[in-house]
């Protein structure tokens, strides 16, 4: 089932109480990577109830089976309402996304510039602080790391674009693009998540006697970006 038909199902099985269908995330950004990334949606009810959890479970399910995450369901009060508890989530969606059925619901969104460095500053440490502990659990073995490594880096990127926009500069959509809008704004050391890319798209794998050295670096520089986000 590709996006397309997605959509088309969903306007089925919702029928007059769907809203909005909102494409978000690196499809949008004309970053998305086969076999990596899937399909952010978010889909705009008139209202969520445990009802309309049950009517769409079954579509869902079958869109997550081929790999995608769950739509996120939500109505215009809730929406509204996060926007102070998920600023980075939010900006991201209204700055990168395509609109596949009815309106805009984020047009008139407005996020709060302390609200966006509260939750980015909070999400480093909290992520700096998991990635310590998966370490001290997975090392010595190399492959854990590199996977560790691999697969947290990703979740960073929100973090770097919502930096990019607490110092008032452009925000570029696509990961590649953040790093180097990263690299002319501050000392941050943007090489090491170049790395990470590379390997990410298979480009190039991370070596057994590579892990340790990176995982170190990535960490360090992670380190670097929460004292950026401590000092603004």
């Amino acid at each position: 089932m590709n996006l397309e038909k997605f959509t088309e199902k969903l306007k089925e099985v919702y029928s007059t109480e769907l809203q909005s269908i909102v494409l978000f995330g690196s499809a949008a950004a004309g970053d998305f990577q086969k076999g990596i990334s899937d399909y952010n949606v978010m889909v705009v009810l008139q209202d969520i109830t445990p009802d309309h959890l049950t009517t769409g479970s079954k579509l869902i399910r079958r869109w997550m089976r081929q790999g995608n995450s769950a739509p996120l369901l939500i109505d215009r009060a809730h929406l509204e309402s996060s926007k102070d508890v998920f600023p980075i989530e939010f900006s991201d969606m209204k700055e990168v996304h395509k609109i596949l059925f009815g309106d805009n619901p984020l047009e008139n969104l407005e996020i709060d510039r302390e609200h966006l460095r509260l939750q980015c500053e909070g999400e480093m440490k909290q992520k700096i602080l998991t990635l310590r502990e998966r370490y001290v659990e997975l090392y010595p073995c190399k492959r854990k790391v590199r996977k560790l490594i691999l697969r947290s880096s990703s979740s960073f990127f929100a973090i770097f674009r919502g930096y990019l926009r607490l110092v008032n500069e452009e925000v570029p959509a696509k990961k590649q693009e953040v790093l180097t809008q990263l690299n002319r704004r501050t000392e941050f050391d943007t090489g090491i998540f170049d790395r990470i890319l590379e390997a990410r798209t298979r480009h190039r794998k991370i070596a057994r006697n590579e892990v340790l050295p990176l995982f170190e670096r990535y960490l360090t520089t992670l380190e670097k970006m929460a004292s950026l986000l401590d000092a603004l």
